[in-house]
């Protein structure tokens, strides 16, 4: 018996069952076809249309690299690119201010909480383009309801959204209005601090400030780190603001990147330039991101060690 099973063969391995495997490559099969046709494959497409001069109307005519070398001596591309960084500097780390405070409120145990928290929350549903137009005509500099209220109080209006020094603070104010997204991802880490360590550092006698500081901001710094990802993403693709609130005026003083790809691609029919840009859009927002990652140990994660 002990020779039969030294010299026996190795049991072999069930066979695998192709069945449940080919009942979840089923389900998921609309979102591979969906993925395959509106997604990598017109990226495929965008990026060997970037290699050419294509008008839509006439052949495409091979160009190489000549669409990427053209993009360092475009000083509207420069511009755009300024522009963006310009706007992300100044929306993202005001959003998140907004977002936060608001969250902060809404996390407070007060009677009717919910409706506030809808209220705060609905303009983020509300269509971009109505709400786009709804904030020019809050601005309109002679007619708008915020320069009416700063003559109230003897204070001159101001252009807004016609002069160069205030369109993109002005279109910072308007993205304001969007944060409730944002709000949303800082209330549920609010709500996820546990309440034994405010306990304790009440304790120790720390004060409102010093609970915030010590115990609120360390554990909510995966929401923060998530929000400053995503909100530089959305504002690096800012198009819906600029195109409807200065159609990228005034003197070019609002034409972010995605508004310029627009222009050159579906306005001059420059589609071959439109994609070039587009993909550098696409590294300039990469490489936004791996710099975030590569700075981000400060965030705290509950159950791990920093490094």
């Amino acid at each position: 018996m002990a020779a039969q099973h030294a010299g026996a063969l190795p049991r072999r391995p069930d066979r695998i069952h192709w069945r449940p495997h080919l009942e979840g490559y089923l389900f998921i099969a609309p979102w591979l076809i969906g993925f395959v046709l509106f997604t990598l494959g017109p990226m495929v497409a965008s990026a060997l249309i970037s290699l050419t001069s294509f008008d839509i109307l006439t052949p495409a005519r091979w160009l190489g690299l000549g669409n990427y070398a053209r993009l360092l001596n475009d000083k509207v591309f420069l511009n755009a690119v300024f522009n963006t960084l310009f706007y992300i500097a100044l929306a993202v780390p005001a959003q998140l201010l907004v977002a936060l405070g608001l969250a902060l409120l809404l996390n407070l145990r007060v009677r009717g909480v919910g409706v506030f928290r809808t209220l705060f929350y609905l303009p983020t549903v509300v269509p971009a383009v109505a709400g786009v137009l709804l904030w020019v005509m809050l601005l309109q500099p002679d007619f708008g309801l915020f320069n009416h209220l700063l003559r109230l109080v003897h204070l001159p209006g101001l252009p807004w959204l016609t002069d160069t020094t205030t369109a993109k603070p002005a279109l910072v104010l308007i993205s304001l209005w969007y944060v409730g997204s944002q709000m949303l991802v800082f209330l549920a880490a609010l709500q996820g601090v546990p309440q034994e360590l405010y306990d304790a550092a009440n304790i120790d006698g720390a004060n409102a400030l010093g609970r915030f500081r010590n115990v609120t901001l360390p554990m909510i710094t995966p929401a923060l780190f998530f929000n400053i990802v995503i909100g530089i993403i959305n504002a690096s693709q800012t198009f819906t603001l600029a195109f409807i609130g200065t159609a990228g005026g005034p003197a070019n003083s609002t034409k972010f990147l995605v508004l310029y790809i627009y222009e050159q691609g579906f306005q001059s029919m420059r589609m071959g330039y439109a994609s070039a840009l587009a993909w550098a859009l696409l590294i300039f927002i990469l490489l936004l991101t791996l710099l975030q990652f590569r700075f981000s140990r400060w965030v705290y994660y509950e159950g791990t060690a920093r490094g």
